[in-house]
């Protein structure tokens, strides 16, 4: 009897535990983004033909800044938006075979309710020269902003891969993903602290009793 006492006893303690801690609340944020631009030449250029294609531009890439708007729903999953323009040319005096490593560097700034920030975006890639040239774009790593209200946003730039023909520009856009999370709040973290310790120690006084 004082057994099935005490166990109403803690089941009283942890449901008061799980009563306190706080629910996440559905919000709706609104994020405003703009991306800086970037040029980059004579892609794919090897100095031991330099001579042969004098005057050529070789490959280059144009990376168009664009601006938008991200509306973000607590718990909503990733949206998936462009953040960039992309243009690819091939020249048609580059075509020496080689794979090409680089890094493409654009500003982003982004504004929400609260707070507003403006960072490096990099990521690298390569281009891969031959009859016709390949560029890809690695995923880059996520980045972490603080919007305030106990929120944070995860804009993660995603892999992107296109094909350009000498005379023939390809045309397409880079992507990232932005995710509204919450952060856990210290008294959440102290209930599931404090059911696990409780727990821990229900179980190891019920493997007493049963020696």
């Amino acid at each position: 009897m004082n057994t099935h006492r005490r166990s109403l006893a803690w089941g009283a303690v942890l449901l008061s535990l799980l009563a306190a801690a706080p629910v996440a609340v559905a919000q709706n944020v609104t994020i405003d983004f703009i991306t800086g631009s970037e040029t980059q030449v004579n892609l794919g250029l090897d100095p031991n033909y330099l001579n042969d294609h004098s005057g050529a531009d070789y490959d280059h890439l144009i990376n168009a800044g664009l601006s938008g708007e991200v509306n973000l729903s607590l718990g909503g999953g990733p949206v998936t938006v462009p953040i960039n323009g992309i243009t690819f040319e091939s020249d048609v005096n580059s075509y020496v075979e080689s794979t090409n490593s680089y890094v493409s560097t654009r500003t982003f700034s982004l504004t929400a309710p609260v707070s507003s920030a403006t960072i490096s975006l990099t990521q690298a890639f390569t281009v891969n020269i031959s009859n016709s040239d390949t560029i890809t774009f690695d995923a880059g790593a996520p980045l972490v902003f603080d919007v305030g209200s106990d929120e944070i946003l995860t804009v993660t730039p995603l892999s992107y891969s296109a094909v350009a023909s000498p005379g023939a520009p390809s045309t397409g856009s880079l992507s990232a993903t932005f995710e509204l999370t919450q952060i856990p709040e210290p008294s959440t973290s102290a209930a599931v602290l404090g059911l696990a310790t409780l727990g821990f120690a229900g179980l190891r006084r019920f493997r007493r009793r049963i020696r």
